[in-house]
């Protein structure tokens, strides 16, 4: 298998899209489509399971909206916690998520943290993604079934601490998607990056 850069990839949507007549619709509608088989067939021992996705403004989000639509169809209980307001979601990400709102899909818009905890059997995050996890851990690479096991064990371990850290995580990228007059540099502190990179080790 042949490892892509996040540069690579964009490349390669640009070449689907330029020379074989394939639109980003159809791409973002693959990406979620995989996504969502990938959902349902780790899902398959939790009865009727209840799943959060975290959507961002950009593609990734609207792999997110795209996987959250199809797995509405399938029969999942899907809630979607959306960075944006609807208005600020453009291109082949607002197909998918105006197919979630047409739908009746449970939606939240630019929303401040919770004041009660969800409790989800699957958070995705469609925000920041990752550029590429191995099918097993090879050349110093965790593979993504070691990456699940771990969020798995540190979910049901650890759940408060991971809970305050996704707290404070939500609170800094609120901070920085407020509108400003002028743009401030924001620096996340280095403890919290630390701790959350070494949680995952």
């Amino acid at each position: 298998m042949r490892v892509l850069t996040g540069k690579q990839a964009k490349q390669l949507d640009r070449l689907a899209m330029e020379n074989h007549g394939i639109s980003g619709e159809i791409l973002m509608g693959n990406g979620g489509q995989k996504l969502a088989e990938f959902i349902r067939s780790n899902l398959m021992d939790i009865h009727n399971p209840n799943i959060g996705i975290v959507c961002g403004k950009g593609n990734n989000g609207g792999d997110g909206f795209a996987a959250g639509h199809i797995l509405n169809k399938w029969g999942f209980r899907i809630t979607i916690y959306s960075l944006v307001h609807h208005d600020e979601i453009t291109g082949d990400a607002k197909i998918f998520s105006d197919q979630c709102e047409k739908n009746g899909l449970s939606i939240i818009y630019n929303t401040d943290i919770p004041t009660s905890k969800p409790d989800f059997d699957l958070m995705v995050d469609a925000v920041l993604g990752g550029t590429y996890f191995p099918p097993e851990d090879q050349h110093g690479r965790r593979g993504f079934p070691t990456l699940l096991r771990r969020v798995s064990e540190l979910w049901t371990n650890q759940r408060e601490a991971v809970l305050n850290n996704a707290d404070r995580l939500t609170r800094k990228v609120q901070f920085v998607m407020k509108p400003r007059l002028a743009l401030t540099p924001i620096e996340l502190e280095r403890e919290l990056a630390a701790s959350a990179s070494k949680a995952l080790q």
